[in-house]
């Protein structure tokens, strides 16, 4: 009975041990398992991470990356990294930036500018036809509103007439005009009632003293006559007036560069 017992011990104790070597085993197994997957992590973030910044250097505006990053333990947190890349500028692309001009009244930076008065930089550049459409509109004598300094110009050119400014048509000059034309129809009757009384004919060329009444119709229509020859010249000389002004304003300034700006850029 003792061996039987000792028999049973022994083969107890070898079954334990087996279970305890089976164990360790499995423990060993899981944890090379473990580490092969971390070590395939590391190796896909490094991967990750390296085609991210190869991208992002390939990339020629700014933009950010998301690499998540595992650390070596077991649980679930993650890093993100944001890789941002912004492109140097050029020295072309800074000096074309500093070289923008435009247009100081429309603000186009298309055409050819000019510098007329002391001005500089941005203010300075103006296109020669917004120029003259601001004085135009303004009514000032040719002189800055910013330096206060008087604008540069070579002479006046008048523009093509398909470019000319619709003339403004007031009920005066209506007026003005029809009083024209009917004095020029009074003076032409007045002439043509002298002729035909024959005064000139009869005094002049035939040598028959004047009558009376003669005289007096003839005094009365010089007179008339006079009298409306002298206002239809004040009409016609203001009516020629503003037609000079109008032509007048049809002229376009030339301006240069100003003696100041010509010194900056030499």
């Amino acid at each position: 009975m003792a061996a039987i017992e000792l028999t049973d011990r022994s083969r107890a104790s070898a079954a334990r041990e087996g279970s305890n070597e089976e164990t360790e085993s499995d423990s060993i197994s899981l944890a090379a398992k473990i580490a092969e997957r971390e070590n395939g992590d590391i190796t896909e973030m490094d991967s990750q991470y390296e085609a991210a910044e190869e991208s992002a250097s390939l990339s020629g505006r700014a933009r950010s990356v998301p690499v998540t990053l595992r650390p070596n333990t077991h649980n679930n947190a993650s890093t993100q990294i944001k890789i941002c890349n912004t492109p140097p500028t050029s020295p072309t692309e800074s000096s074309s930036a500093v070289e923008k001009r435009a247009c100081r009244i429309c603000q186009s930076e298309s055409g050819v500018f000019v510098r007329p008065c002391a001005c500089a930089g941005t203010m300075g550049d103006v296109h020669e036809s917004c120029l003259n459409e601001w004085l135009a509109r303004s009514n000032n004598n040719e002189i800055c509103e910013i330096c206060h300094q008087k604008y540069s110009k070579s002479g006046n050119v008048l523009q093509p007439i398909w470019k000319w400014r619709k003339p403004r048509i007031e009920m005066t000059n209506l007026i003005e005009l029809a009083s024209v034309v009917c004095l020029s129809l009074c003076l032409w009757y007045m002439l043509a009632l002298t002729r035909e009384r024959q005064f000139i004919e009869r005094v002049f060329y035939a040598g028959i003293p004047p009558r009376s009444p003669d005289i007096a119709r003839i005094c009365k229509n010089i007179l008339v006559t006079l009298l409306i020859a002298a206002t239809l010249a004040g009409g016609v000389m203001n009516i020629v007036t503003r037609v000079c002004r109008y032509i007048n304003k049809q002229k376009a300034i030339h301006f240069i560069d100003s003696q100041a700006n010509k010194k900056r850029s030499a």
